[in-house]
């Protein structure tokens, strides 16, 4: 079809009026299933969309939603929300934030462009204020570790300590007192792992990988393992931020030619599908992803048709997964 098909095409195709295809592209709007599958069947067929500027223009909905995470690529949060979002013929904008701020402002100010219905966010209190996001977008969705959210808006939070915490005691039990973080000292894994390791009267041992280029498959974290141990630093437990550094980490280990977990203790991040069958299956923090994702898509779908509706909150509990590589 050209490009000059209008809606006018579309109720003639599927024999109702301009009307009633306006309302078949909004799911709030009382259309049978019927009428809005042969509408939509119609649109498909002429290659028609609706021209959501204009709809926008009008005082409607842009039938969008921004998503801003730091690492969206199979995530599973955009996999739900696509799902959820793709029968009301809506769309979405995902941009990565690299948890850089400059690249952040940029992407609030293209979903800001793009007049998005709703925004989704992984935040961080280094990122902006939220109180300004909340002006701008107040059907935001947040889903974070800090508590300082206070209902502001929609939000799901994600509680790692009790899960590190009974790490570091499963480490305790085998007699493991020298237990290291591996990671960016800045970052807000490595604080909540003082945290723990301070509670228990631990020394908040670390090892800083931002001291090396950065490689992929975090080999950084591998180079700062080997020059720690090639420096006299004697770790017999190490606490990292995700299961792929965790596999570095078995490497180094093995190749400065100690032994996973009898000489050094790994645990890893994230309970990777790859993490019970490798050897020594590693240890690791399940962070209840697809859980997070189904909270999040919930608060936004609630969001999208109740817009008026009390903010809702959830709270994902992290689990230490117990395998070999912790002992």
């Amino acid at each position: 079809m050209n490009m000059e098909t209008t809606i006018k095409d579309v109720a003639r195709e599927s024999g109702v009026s301009t009307m009633t295809v306006t309302r078949a592209f909004r799911s709030d709007a009382l259309v049978s299933a019927e009428t809005r599958r042969k509408v939509l069947d119609a649109a498909k067929k002429l290659n028609y969309h609706p021209n959501l500027n204009a709809r926008v223009l009008r005082g409607g909905s842009s039938r969008s939603v921004g998503i801003l995470l730091s690492n969206p690529t199979g995530n599973s949060i955009v996999r739900r929300i696509s799902e959820k979002l793709l029968p009301d013929n809506y769309v979405t904008y995902i941009a990565e934030s690299l948890g850089d701020l400059n690249i952040i402002r940029s992407a609030l100010q293209e979903f800001e462009n793009r007049h998005v219905d709703a925004l989704v966010m992984e935040w961080r209190p280094n990122f902006l204020p939220l109180e300004s996001l909340v002006a701008k977008q107040k059907n935001m969705i947040l889903f974070t570790r800090e508590t300082q959210v206070n209902h502001i808006c929609d939000c799901c939070f994600l509680d790692y300590k009790p899960a590190v915490r009974k790490a570091v005691e499963h480490l305790l039990k085998q007699g493991r007192e020298n237990i290291y973080i591996l990671g960016r000292e800045e970052s807000i894994d490595a604080r909540e792992m003082r945290n723990v390791l301070e509670s228990l009267g631990l020394p908040p041992n670390h090892i800083e990988t931002s001291l090396f280029p950065s490689k992929p498959a975090f080999a950084n974290y591998y180079d700062a393992l080997m020059a720690a141990l090639r420096s006299g630093k004697n770790p017999d437990a190490v606490l990292t931020y995700c299961d792929i550094a965790a596999l570095q980490l078995c490497k180094c280990v093995t190749d400065f030619g100690l032994k996973v977990p009898e000489d050094i203790a790994i645990v890893g991040h994230g309970n990777s599908d790859f993490s019970e069958f490798i050897q020594p299956p590693l240890a690791s923090i399940e962070r209840f992803a697809e859980e997070v994702a189904e909270k999040v898509c919930d608060m936004l779908m609630n969001r999208l048709q109740n817009p008026d509706s009390p903010k809702r909150s959830a709270t994902v509990e992290a689990k230490f997964i117990k395998r070999a590589s912790a002992g």
